[in-house]
């Protein structure tokens, strides 16, 4: 491939992509830090303990990091589809 032949369009929306779940993961992982902790205590402390058990705030929290963490390999792998197209396969 020449330099010109750059896999542009496919840079460009796995970089979107990779943008878009990182940040959801943040405000997962926000969401479960801040509101599930705070938020749903006093007189409905009841229902977080039956609805919102001690495992959904975990199982919620994971998931946003897993989406970090996907969402941050996305982003480094169109860095390299950008800097290296001849390895586009791998």
């Amino acid at each position: 491939m020449a330099r010109l032949e750059r896999p542009v369009a496919a840079f460009v929306l796995s970089l979107i992509s990779g943008t878009a779940i990182a940040i959801g993961g943040v405000i997962c992982s926000l969401w479960t830090a801040y509101f599930l902790t705070r938020w749903m205590w006093g007189m409905m402390h009841w229902w977080t303990e039956t609805v919102f058990g001690s495992g959904f705030r975990d199982i919620v929290f994971v998931m946003g990091l897993l989406g970090i963490i996907f969402g941050i390999i996305i982003i480094v792998s169109a860095f390299m589809l950008y800097r290296n197209p001849r390895q586009h396969e791998i």
